[in-house]
């Protein structure tokens, strides 16, 4: 792509992606999980956009892009938004399909969505730590076009300044003209078309061998109630820190710091000396059930460790949580069942429970008086 011409003016074109409902979902909803979440989106939007065009700046649930082609391709362009609108969707459908996660933010990220500005105009760059960015009115333009008067939230906007330019895609969805007025900018004219009937046929990637294999036998269990929310037990028993603490043989190496635990996420334990690959799934996607595959396990052609919440149980304030190890034995071990596994196993599952219980509680509690979970954490080590 090209660069900017010193100090003089670049005719610039501008693309803005902005997420909407950005502001409500971190209002609603859980920090963590939500940073996650819409660094994913920004990060797929911006893979969508980088053939056409640069970044300028990442502006919180926008994206501020820029090319400098005089003339540019509006057919093109119009197509890569729409590719960026259906992945954009795609991808949360996706993620809505294999979570495993309750909170506000893994509920509630289907329903945010993305629009896009198109504008253009003359700009000169300015040096900001040592990157040039655009600077002048057509930036200010740009963005105040996101603040507009369209009664939707899925669209495609062209500035007047962009169409009398680039002119508008030969396209064949329905058009439709607007203007908004801006204090110290005034009247601001565009075309736009809607993008929402682009999500009717997208479809969640099914993975056919992220779903528990329904054979397997339940060889030890144990159910226990907890004086803590859902979500506070999801998050023991999803976040990789305090795995060594409530399976204490578990090491947990080579897994991916950035990913939010759902159904077909890896990681490995090292337990007892051994490194396992272990792979989250899920009875039909279940978002109350899940449970984790062992792989690289001699004794077993297959072994599960499986959570189940039940919802007749559950409130604002306890969670029934049970306990399971699924496994199919290969033949030469099944007389060992009942003398050696299963006695151990049981054995094993209902101390988990009761550091769960335990550890659930202690974050519950120190939650509500606000003290550090690293505290937490200290304290039951």
């Amino acid at each position: 792509m090209s660069k900017p011409i010193g100090n003089q003016e670049n005719e610039i074109t501008f693309l803005i992606p902005d997420i909407s409902g950005f502001t409500k979902f971190l209002k609603t909803t859980e920090i963590s999980h939500s940073k996650h979440i819409i660094e994913e989106l920004m990060n797929l939007l911006i893979k969508e956009t980088k053939e056409l065009f640069q970044i300028a700046e990442v502006e919180g649930d926008a994206l501020f892009l820029y090319q400098f082609d005089h003339k540019i391709d509006v057919d093109s362009v119009y197509k890569l938004v729409q590719n960026a609108f259906k992945a954009f969707h795609k991808h949360l459908i996706n993620y809505n399909h294999l979570r495993i996660c309750n909170c506000g933010a893994c509920s509630t990220a289907v329903e945010l969505s993305v629009k896009f500005v198109l504008h253009y105009g003359k700009v000169e760059f300015v040096t900001v730590n040592g990157k040039e960015k655009p600077y002048g009115i057509e930036v200010i333009k740009a963005h105040r076009l996101l603040k507009n008067d369209i009664d939707n939230k899925e669209y495609l906007l062209f500035s007047d300044d962009f169409k009398s330019k680039h002119g508008l895609p030969s396209k064949k969805e329905e058009s439709y003209i607007g203007k908004s007025v801006y204090p110290e900018i005034g009247e601001l004219n565009y075309t736009y078309t809607r993008l929402g009937f682009l999500k009717k046929d997208i479809k969640p990637d099914l993975e056919p061998n992220i779903t528990i294999n329904q054979k397997l036998q339940t060889i030890a269990n144990h159910s226990i109630k907890i004086d803590a929310p859902v979500n506070v037990v999801y998050e023991v028993l999803s976040e990789y820190k305090y795995r060594p603490i409530w399976n204490k043989e578990a090491k947990v190496v080579d897994h991916n710091e950035d990913e939010i635990y759902q159904v077909g996420t890896e990681h490995f334990c090292i337990i007892n000396n051994k490194k396992f690959k272990i792979k989250t799934v899920s009875d039909n996607n279940s978002k109350t059930e899940f449970g984790e595959q062992f792989f690289n396990n001699g004794l077993f052609k297959e072994f599960n460790l499986y959570f189940i919440f039940n919802k007749t149980d559950q409130t604002d304030e306890k969670t029934k949580l049970t306990i399971e190890i699924r496994v199919e034995i290969k033949a030469i071990f099944k007389p060992l069942i009942n003398w050696i596994f299963k006695p151990k196993l049981s054995k094993k599952v209902h101390e988990m429970s009761l550091i769960i219980k335990g550890l659930s509680e202690e974050i519950h509690l120190k939650r509500g008086q606000n003290i550090d979970n690293i505290d937490v954490i200290d304290e039951i080590i």
